[in-house]
């Protein structure tokens, strides 16, 4: 081969990863762009408050996302994510004047995890739609949310729990040293290791993965006991933060963390997930409720703003 095929070839392959890479991280430019918008309208956007307020409002739902990435990155879909931090919520407000704040905490996390396995026997045993079971658990954790409560809202009255989700490090909030610390152990744990291989595996051809020696079952299960438990501490968090629980505070948030786990580059399909990316999708919309017109005022984004920003930063994931 001549020389001049040679560094044709090398152009090509050049032309080609610089590609792949674009579209693998489109959200993470289409935040790029978003950020220096923001910089260039607004002289506060880069203040430390501003800043750290912006990574307080995403840490939640991030969190959240991590664990939907396992379950969908083994080919399945998690709806009942939202129902399961509002009753986590309520559980571990709900429970403090009998059992204590380590009590509820810990009886809260084991009510996770057995909503997980439950969706992932289903789904990884029984072979059942991942769509239609966690669709079943969702609307069954909104009625047991909705009988514990009364419907009402409840109040902590223990001091100590709100350092859990509102207390600080050096001026950087717990909830954001939580989900950065999530983010790397999630992302390590998912593409760096035997499990996360097995799970993208799963995801990617369940046929071929029980060949191989892999037992899908409990894989599945494991991934939404992950989800499960991202989505409990995500409750766990949010009462913390604002001492109060609600029978709704997690209503329509799976939408949401699926939206976030898809756009940050994890297929719809399974076989393909990444932890670190997620996170950008949900700060790209922080940046588009921080958004201040001339007075100071803020400006809100509709759920139709979103759904459009959805499908600019994400059509390539579908195609």
């Amino acid at each position: 081969m001549s020389s001049g095929a040679v560094e044709a070839q090398k152009v090509v392959v050049g032309k080609t990863g610089l590609r792949k890479f674009l579209e693998q991280n489109v959200i993470l430019l289409v935040l790029f762009i978003m950020i220096v918008f923001m910089a260039a309208i607004s002289d506060d956007f880069f203040t430390t408050d501003n800043i750290i307020n912006l990574l307080r409002q995403i840490s939640i739902l991030g969190i959240l996302t991590l664990g939907q990435t396992f379950v969908l990155s083994a080919g399945n879909f998690d709806l009942s994510v939202g129902a399961l931090l509002s009753l986590a919520s309520i559980l571990v407000i709900g429970l403090q004047p009998e059992l204590g704040v380590g009590g509820a905490i810990a009886i809260t996390l084991v009510v996770s995890i057995l909503v997980g396995l439950c969706n992932g026997w289903l789904v990884g045993r029984v072979k059942a739609n991942s769509f239609i079971v966690t669709l079943g658990m969702m609307s069954l954790l909104q009625a047991a949310a909705l009988v514990f409560t009364g419907g009402m809202t409840l109040q902590s009255q223990e001091p100590s729990f709100a350092t859990i989700g509102g207390g600080s490090l050096g001026g950087m909030p717990y909830l954001v040293l939580y989900f950065v610390i999530a983010a790397i152990l999630f992302q390590l744990l998912l593409n760096h290791s035997v499990f996360g291989r097995k799970v993208l595996l799963t995801g990617s051809n369940s046929v071929a993965a029980r060949f191989a020696g892999v037992k899908v079952g409990n894989i599945v299960s494991w991934t939404f006991v992950i989800s499960s438990l991202t989505a409990a501490f995500g409750g766990i968090l949010i009462s913390s933060r604002i001492m109060s629980a609600s029978p709704t505070a997690g209503a329509g948030m799976e939408l949401d963390v699926i939206s976030a786990a898809v756009l940050g580059g994890t297929s719809i399909y399974g076989g393909e997930g990444r932890a670190y990316n997620p996170g950008a999708w949900r700060t790209y919309f922080g940046d588009y409720d921080e958004l201040h017109d001339t007075d100071g005022d803020s400006v809100s984004v509709s759920d139709d703003d979103e759904r459009i920003g959805l499908t600019v930063c994400g059509w390539d994931r579908f195609s």
